[in-house]
């Protein structure tokens, strides 16, 4: 028995520890991939070297080329109309550019504006913004440099490869836009909007917090004063993750336990104490440092607690006396509540980080299920107190979670409970006051309970 539990302890360890690295490597990538210039810059570059290494192998494979049969695509090329199409193709393409992405900065204001201003990275910080960016500047580049060097030297060869490219790289720029095209229109779009980034705060979840509740087992560890203290060396910015298996596997080599001083999220001036190491003289802070990556702001693909933070934000601006859309609350608590749920089951809190013969080595500070669940409703019902349709969607959702919630966590969310009964006391007149006291999970019209229970 004692074998088995052991094996299942360390599949346990060997799944949580390959999610972490896994969620530390989308983390460095995404940081980096939030320099919007990268992508594009990097697509650009490979337009200016093939338009001189096809034009290359169209001199080279010349003879190859004009002996295609008559119909096919070496006896069509003329070299003095191709440079004259593809400078047309050249001109079209910046100017469509220079509409399309004008058209995503005004999208991107209108977004900011009227859900949350922390989704602007969502939008510009894309893949497909970035590749579509880097694919109409590389047609352009390469069209152009293409035409100049037909125009130059006109009966050198018969620009078959080299046109083919050019319609390839159009017909590419004309996918990419029908894809932004759709990026775009589900920025505007609520519901798209929340479920994305309740999707990825689940699978952030998973990855930050991979231990089922009560998994962990005894985790205290009795620690004195650090004896070292490692500070922070770079510029001040928002700790984004490190990389916990590394940093691991090196205490452990040293025979040391390392405490991480700021939790994910946390902003990190210069000089602030990053580790502390207990034990152990051999430890490089050079190879800590490696294993940590800074930005400028949260992410999501970070963090689930600033998914639940970005949620918030969206709910509470249309609760704005400016705004006043209930509705839109009510959507958002839709998704808050299914990541409270996936929340609800994991080991939160102190993470304690073991190698592989079970001793702790890595020690840091997570969000605990309290912190979540007082982030994810608790502006929500302090500015929505005065909408009975945002009163009644937040008792359905307690009642969800009190239902499905671990029998040790449903303290916090009878205390809220509590709190809105205290709202729904505070209506003006008793009709108010009764509709208030039901839990509607569409906020309001949506059909009562079958047993009529209320929270």
């Amino acid at each position: 028995m004692g074998v088995v539990a052991d094996r299942v302890v360390s599949i346990l360890l060997a799944n949580g520890v390959m999610g972490m690295r896994l969620w530390f490597g989308q983390v460095r990538w995404v940081y980096r991939q939030r320099r919007v210039w990268v992508l594009p810059a990097v697509i650009v570059l490979g337009a200016v070297a093939l338009s001189w290494l096809v034009p290359y192998l169209d001199r080279r494979w010349a003879e190859e080329l004009t002996r295609l049969p008559t119909g096919e695509f070496a006896g069509t090329f003329d070299a003095s109309v191709m440079a004259t199409v593809l400078s047309a193709v050249a001109s079209g393409t910046i100017a469509f550019s220079g509409f399309v992405f004008s058209v995503v900065l005004l999208v991107i204001q209108f977004g900011t504006g009227t859900l949350s201003a922390r989704m602007a990275p969502r939008l510009t910080q894309d893949w497909v913004v970035g590749a579509a960016l880097g694919t109409f500047m590389a047609t352009f580049v390469y069209t152009l440099l293409v035409s100049l060097r037909l125009g130059a030297r006109v009966e050198d060869y018969q620009p078959v490869l080299s046109s083919l490219l050019a319609i390839g790289l159009a017909l590419a720029s004309v996918a990419l836009f029908f894809t932004l095209l759709t990026r775009v229109i589900n920025f505007l779009r609520l519901v798209k909007v929340l479920e994305s980034v309740s999707r990825a705060g689940a699978r952030r979840a998973a990855e930050v917090h991979p231990y089922p509740l009560g998994s962990q087992g005894d985790t205290d560890v009795d620690l004195g004063p650090p004896d070292r203290v490692v500070r922070h060396a770079g510029r001040a910015g928002v700790l984004l993750g490190f990389d916990e298996e590394v940093i691991a596997e090196l205490a452990a080599r040293a025979g040391c336990v390392v405490v991480a001083v700021p939790a994910i999220g946390d902003f990190v001036l210069p000089g602030a104490p990053l580790f502390e190491i207990h034990g152990g003289t051999s430890l490089a802070e050079r190879r800590l440092r490696r294993h940590v990556v800074f930005g400028i702001e949260r992410v999501v693909d970070a963090d689930p607690a600033f998914a639940l933070r970005v949620m918030v934000d969206i709910a509470i601006k249309a609760l704005s006396p400016a705004v006043n859309d209930p509705t839109t609350a009510v959507q958002a608590l839709d998704h808050i509540g299914a990541l409270l749920l996936n929340l609800s089951g994991r080991e939160l809190g102190i993470t304690h980080i073991r190698d592989r013969a079970g001793a702790v080595r890595l020690i840091h500070r997570c969000s605990d299920w309290t912190d979540y669940l007082s982030l994810g409703v608790d502006e929500i019902r302090y500015y929505g107190r005065d909408s009975i349709q945002v009163i009644r969607r937040l008792r359905a959702l307690y009642l969800d979670l009190l239902r499905s919630c671990p029998s040790e966590r449903l303290a916090p969310v009878r205390d809220r409970i509590a709190a809105v009964d205290d709202d729904s006391a505070a209506f003006s007149t008793a009709f108010d006051r009764a509709v208030a006291t039901s839990p509607d999970w569409q906020g309001l019209g949506g059909p009562a309970p079958i047993d009529d229970r209320q929270c």
